[in-house]
């Protein structure tokens, strides 16, 4: 069966912290001046070690959709510059 991808979105993103009930609360940039704190699995950043700044890949497609989390350290200037906001 062949996946028909629709959209792919990146979403850059800042680690706030990890909650009692084990997810994690991660600033999400939603426009350029619009932030949303969200809540996300446990599992979401299984095998960083201490994600600061994080893109957030999601993919969408006919009948499938996947979230991706990746460590974005290395793309603090480019954080600071465009989306200053989350750093807030």
């Amino acid at each position: 069966m062949e996946r028909e991808i629709k959209k792919i979105l990146i979403i850059p993103g800042k680690f706030l912290e990890k909650m009692p009930d084990g997810k994690y609360a991660i600033r999400c940039l939603i426009t350029e001046d619009y932030t949303e704190d969200r809540a996300f699995d446990s599992f979401s950043l299984q095998g960083m070690e201490n994600p600061d700044l994080l893109f957030i890949g999601i993919m969408t497609g006919v009948g499938t959709m996947q979230i991706n989390f990746c460590q974005a350290d290395e793309f603090r200037d480019l954080f600071e510059k465009k989306w200053n906001v989350l750093l807030k």
